[in-house]
């Protein structure tokens, strides 16, 4: 297994967010991979595909091993660090074959939350499909958005094009993906109402990750990841 992360900005919460990361991949033993650089021309979060692609080749290639990629971002915590990403997995496999899927079929792991799809931790499996499918995936950062309401930009970003591909099931991803209950590897503290509807869960003591996603826009407040990352 490999985690991927990203970050080209200070804040307040690095330490916290650098140190929980390095020391559960520590725990575990499993490779992070911190993609630091800056970017021209193209939103940052675009670079999780390249980061994902790389890892994926380095697998294909025979240059490493890696069964799965966990892409997580910079805003979360791992707070339950004795949770290993196999049984994550199998967990999320499960979910999918109760579904009537076959886990062999599913090469992309997915949650969402109060919207259609939340992708700030995923799991990719490091196959040939999943390598075609990033190309496919960035095909689309330069394509406009069909609803600008929500946007500050004409340009959707990596997760409203994802969520996109599925609505239409664009080069067979719904079929590949499963997506899994929040609260599995992606829960938000209460603080963040935007739970998926099926099961309605905010994080809890002993779930494996808490996401503070759209914190700042969700309490108004200046700081927010910081502040409830200090809190928790």
């Amino acid at each position: 297994f490999a985690i991927l992360c990203m970050t080209t900005q200070e804040t307040s919460y690095d330490y916290m967010s650098f140190s929980n990361k390095h020391k559960y991949a520590t725990k575990q033993g499993y490779d992070l991979i911190w993609d630091f650089e800056p970017t021209q021309g193209y939103a940052k979060v675009w670079d999780k595909l390249n980061v994902s692609r790389d890892a994926v080749q380095a697998t294909l290639s025979g240059r490493q091993n890696y069964q799965w990629l966990w892409m997580i971002d910079f805003d979360t915590l791992i707070t339950n660090t004795d949770m290993r990403l196999d049984s994550v997995i199998e967990q999320s496999l499960l979910f999918a074959e109760l579904g009537g899927r076959s886990r062999d079929d599913i090469h992309l792991i997915l949650t969402r939350d109060c919207q259609p799809l939340n992708a700030g931790s995923m799991f990719l499996r490091a196959s040939p499909w999943m390598l075609e499918f990033i190309e496919h995936w960035r095909a689309g950062a330069n394509v406009l958005a069909k609803d600008t309401s929500n946007h500050n930009s004409l340009v959707r970003n990596e997760q409203e094009v994802l969520r996109d591909m599925l609505e239409i099931n664009e080069f067979d991803v719904v079929n590949k993906s499963v997506i899994a209950p929040q609260w599995i590897f992606n829960a938000y503290p209460e603080e963040i109402p935007c739970h998926d509807t099926r099961f309605n869960t905010s994080w809890k003591p002993g779930m494996f990750v808490m996401h503070f996603a759209g914190a700042g826009w969700v309490t108004k407040q200046p700081d927010a990841v910081g502040t409830l990352m200090r809190k928790y």
